[in-house]
């Protein structure tokens, strides 16, 4: 049995009970050099801070310790918000453990500015990538990020949003709780490296909707239409941990608008070209997904070959004529999983048809026409027409 406890900056003193109780008791504490300092002398137990790195070191300071000790692991706040409580339960799943936790430093955050919780995004700069405030940004509301103002105001001042309003709430709650307000072109400033820096983002809006403009994309021609995007990600019925193939990424918008539209989505791109590859990872960093996209340069086939995974989807954007690799594909998806590709040559067109009679599903055509002037009028210019093959693995047409 683990007992994590959670502290605030109001220190040991602030605890409950049950949480002073579990500390008196401990046989061993673990925590960083500052929680370990909190806890007086008077407790004997011995006193372990954490490994570095910490992940791989995590299980073997575990085993070290006897079967019957009683541990107790000290956390900043809510360890299971965005804490050392969650890296522990994915660590060390088969190990009982009891959470005791205090008010979390994003709670603190929103009684101190009047938000209400419920409606506040939060994100962590030591668990997640500073470019994952892209998309918080774009939806226009306000959101709050554990960590540095300066990081925060140089990933928004680089991305548009240099007028957005920050504020750093430096060690809530406790007797050195202070807070200072600026914006992303001249970022408060604190000393403190226990700091929530709430954002009221002021510039471009955009939806996590599938749809966004073609010049959101760096690309070389090699990239699927907004309006046939759309079609393909919908199509694709992205939900929340699943992961995708997107196979001859080409820029990357099709991986890239599935891991914005739902959370905790994943996507892997497969991709030949050098100049490609790297235009995928730049796109997915600067659209807020490059934790959530990885890149696989080099032959589909021999890539799928090497891959243990199970994607819940695979978009098939080019590489139709190479039958052992899409049967490779097909083979890999997890159960009740979709396939979707686009076809627009009659030979690739023909492809789709063997493999709907081979795999099932359905076959749709996508016509998208854009205004034209004609002379005082104007018409719509039709762009090359996209046959869809739609397959769900396991589901007979």
């Amino acid at each position: 049995m683990i007992t994590v406890v959670g502290i605030g900056c109001d220190g040991v003193e602030g605890l409950g009970a049950a949480a002073r109780d579990a500390i008196a008791c401990a046989d061993i504490l673990v925590g960083g050099a500052r929680h370990l300092a909190m806890v007086p002398a008077s407790v004997t137990a011995s006193r372990h801070s954490w490994p570095r790195p910490l992940v791989p070191g995590v299980k073997p300071l575990f085993d070290s310790f006897p079967a019957a000790a009683s541990v107790v692991v000290l956390a900043s706040g809510d360890p299971m918000f965005h804490g050392v409580g969650t890296t522990l339960a994915r660590l060390l799943p088969d190990v009982a453990m009891r959470v005791i936790p205090h008010v979390s430093s994003a709670a603190l955050a929103c009684a101190r500015l009047g938000w209400t919780v419920e409606d506040t995004p939060v994100v962590s700069l030591t668990t997640s990538h500073p470019d994952e405030l892209v998309p918080l940004a774009q939806a226009g509301r306000p959101f709050l990020v554990l960590g540095a103002p300066d990081v925060v105001a140089e990933v928004l001042a680089r991305r548009g949003y240099s007028a957005s309003a920050l504020t750093a709430l430096a060690e809530l709650g406790g007797p050195n709780e202070a807070i200072a307000e600026g914006t992303a072109a001249a970022p408060p400033q604190t000393s403190s490296s226990l700091v929530v820096t709430a954002v009221v983002p002021v510039g471009p809006v955009e939806s996590l909707l599938p749809g966004l403009a073609d010049d959101s994309f760096d690309n070389d021609g090699q990239l699927t239409k907004t309006g046939v995007r759309i079609h393909a990600v919908t199509a694709l019925r992205p939900r929340p941990g699943q992961l995708l193939w997107d196979i001859g990424g080409g820029a990357g918008s099709i991986a890239i608008e599935f891991c914005r539209s739902t959370p905790s989505t994943r996507a892997r791109c497969f991709e030949r070209n050098n100049e490609r590859a790297d235009r995928i990872a730049a796109n997915a960093e600067a659209l807020g997904v490059s934790r959530q996209v990885a890149v696989s340069l080099g032959d589909a086939g021999e890539s799928i070959a090497g891959l243990d995974e199970s994607p819940d989807a695979v978009f098939i954007g080019g590489g139709l004529s190479d039958a052992a690799m899409v049967d490779a594909a097909y083979a890999a998806l997890a159960p009740g999983g979709r396939i979707v590709a686009h076809a627009v040559t009659l030979e690739s067109v023909a492809r789709l048809l063997e493999l709907a009679g081979q795999y099932g599903g359905e076959l749709t055509s996508v016509s998208i026409g854009t205004h034209h002037p004609v002379g005082r009028f104007t018409t719509l210019k039709p762009a090359l027409p996209v046959v869809q093959w739609i397959a769900e693995k396991g589901k007979v047409s």
